[in-house]
């Protein structure tokens, strides 16, 4: 029988939300109505988590979840003080405690020993060895688009990719904001901003684009927005309506599944939303790592269902996909799309990454 593992959680009682980790026992946190990532955690909460029990008690606990995003002790001395408190009971008990960082800042924070840290953003080469990636949670395209049904694309000589997004400044009109991405990716090619990482922010991405679409015997299909992301609605630019909203995010999974890839690279934060929605439709992500730290990885070798790019290699992408496609033969390439749906599922998805969190619990450290 696998082990079941205590887990202990005090209610916060100012403003602000559970993490959802704890929604199948203190109901799904509130969603604005609106938003088109509405129901993301539902069949998690919905279930019956076979690894974990809930206690009532600290001393019965085997480690202790954090019940607020670390995000809302930003600014928020309540708040502060609350994590402050759960994190030294848990010490003094000779407990973990897992926080849920829950927000872009990849800031260093010198955590306790006994702490567990998710974080969207991380560095390979800085993380410290309590820190592990979560994913940027997001819907199941599959799911709520193609009724769980998915359909494998079928090899071409042609490779194709996708992108719909914003990669500032390419598609954007001239402004000051303009000026500023420019000068950011033009110091970026130059190798200027290596030792300033926190300023590059989009350009690795528009470095991408650029090659992929100079590149021959590529098919290229952007959809290059000309305004920053998501606004409570989920819509791919701010200021719409729920109207335009749907109608953008139809855009962008249409755009998502008609390819044979999606670029995947880091935007304001070093990480990639859109791997794990390209993942979730079975479609296979050209991957540009910078210093990136995904789930479980010392457990999945997500090599196996990427086109893997490093940072040092971004000008040759091109040439990167082009021998990786000409070497894959059609039932490999249907099988790299499988094998993306189902690490999505087990590993990437609400329900298949928290059922697996118990893994990092006694994890001494990352793998290198």
């Amino acid at each position: 029988m696998s082990q079941v593992f205590k887990l202990y959680a005090r209610r916060y009682e100012g403003e602000g939300s559970h993490v959802p980790f704890l929604a199948p026992w203190w109901g799904v946190p509130p969603e604005d109505v609106a938003s088109l990532h509405r129901g993301q955690f539902s069949k998690w909460a919905s279930g019956h988590p076979t690894a974990y029990i809930l206690v009532a008690r600290p001393a019965e606990a085997d480690v202790f979840i954090l019940s607020i995003p670390w995000k809302l002790t930003r600014g928020n001395p309540t708040a502060r003080a609350f994590a402050d408190n759960e994190i030294f009971t848990a010490g003094n008990l000779g407990r973990k405690i897992v926080i849920f960082f829950d927000s872009d800042h990849d800031e260093a924070i010198d955590w306790p020993a006994h702490a567990i840290v998710f974080r969207f953003s991380i560095y390979r080469d800085t993380r410290r060895p309590n820190e592990f990636s979560i994913p940027t949670f997001s819907q199941d395209f599959l799911a709520l688009h193609h009724a769980g049904v998915m359909r494998p694309r079928e090899k071409t000589s042609v490779p194709s990719v996708s992108f719909c997004g914003y990669a500032p400044p390419l598609g954007c009109r001239l402004s000051a904001n303009t000026i500023q991405e420019t000068i950011r990716y033009g110091a970026y090619f130059m190798k200027a901003l290596r030792h300033r990482r926190r300023l590059i922010a989009h350009a690795p991405r528009v470095m991408a684009l650029r090659a992929l679409r100079r590149s021959r015997g590529i098919q290229t299909r952007f959809i290059v927005r000309d305004q920053f992301a998501f606004n409570r609605w989920g819509v791919l630019q701010p200021g719409g309506t729920p109207e335009s909203a749907v109608r953008q995010r139809s855009e962008f999974v249409e755009n998502l599944n008609g390819a044979d890839y999606a670029v995947c690279v880091r935007g304001l934060a070093n990480c990639s939303i859109r791997f794990y929605e390209a993942i979730s439709l079975g479609r296979i992500p050209i991957f540009v790592n910078t210093q990136c730290v995904l789930p479980y990885d010392w457990l999945v070798d997500w090599k196996k269902t990427s086109v893997w790019v490093e940072e040092s290699d971004l000008r040759r992408i091109g040439s990167i996909l082009r021998d990786h496609h000409a070497h894959v033969s059609p039932d490999e390439f249907t099988a790299k799309q499988r094998l993306a749906r189902a690490l999505f599922e087990q590993w990437i998805s609400p329900e298949g990454f928290f059922a697996q969190l118990h893994r990092h619990f006694f994890q001494a450290e990352p793998a290198a």
